[in-house]
């Protein structure tokens, strides 16, 4: 049986982890993240978001151990 090609694991992963919990925003209300793809893809993460509509900006974080890192923004 052939595996499935790298790019739909990591398709299946982002969809999975698209919307992260990660704390509360000073306001009260909760911080979101939103998967844009892996940090490789982007010169400046942080840039990116705030330059797409993510006025607090991203950063990269790795997801599980064994992924690369991935760009997050973040949004209330």
């Amino acid at each position: 049986m052939a595996s499935l090609p790298l790019k739909y694991y990591f398709l299946g992963l982002l969809c999975l982890v698209f919307f992260i919990n990660i704390e509360k925003g000073s306001a009260g209300g909760k911080v979101w993240e939103a998967v844009m793809g892996t940090c490789s893809q982007f010169k400046d993460c942080n840039k990116y978001c705030i330059t797409n509509g993510f006025p607090l900006g991203g950063f990269c974080k790795t997801l599980n151990p064994t992924a690369p890192l991935f760009c997050l923004c973040k949004y209330t």
